[in-house]
């Protein structure tokens, strides 16, 4: 179960990152990013972490990899936000705690994932990148797509 999640939830995070990777600027990146992570298409991968969450708390091994691929992400975020607050896009005095909280809002958002295919993520949508504009001190819309 275990190497299951890890492989799942790992790949998924390299195919959003990827389709990221190709922004000129951090600021596209980010935008990519954020895209990539909300919608009907990553409604699996987010009832797999509903699942593990509700599940580490009794086993220990699947415990240990949730905190570890949740480590990772943020880690890559907060290098992201890092690299746009070393080109001015940004504005955070601790990028891997804004990559924390931004995380906190989309993994909110997988919840969406167990109510099925009539939720409109529009409005979520916006939620995610109006939030991530206010925590890097982007402007309004400055990052929605």
């Amino acid at each position: 179960m275990v190497a299951a999640f890890r492989h799942a939830v790992s790949t998924e995070s390299a195919e959003c990152y990827a389709a990221a990777a190709d922004g000129p600027t951090p600021l596209d990146r980010l935008r990519a990013l954020l895209a990539s992570l909300i919608g009907h298409e990553r409604d699996g991968v987010s009832l797999l972490w509903l699942d593990a969450w509700s599940a580490f708390r009794h086993r220990a091994g699947l415990a240990a990899e949730v905190n570890l691929q949740m480590a990772v992400d943020k880690q890559q975020l907060g290098e992201l936000i890092a690299d746009g607050v070393a080109e001015g896009q940004f504005h955070t005095a601790d990028p891997m705690a804004s990559a924390a909280r931004i995380y906190a809002v989309v993994d909110g958002l997988s919840v969406l994932a167990a109510v099925g295919p009539a939720v409109d993520y529009t409005a979520v949508r916006d939620l995610v990148f109006t939030n991530a504009e206010r925590e890097l001190g982007v402007a309004a819309g400055g990052l929605h797509p």
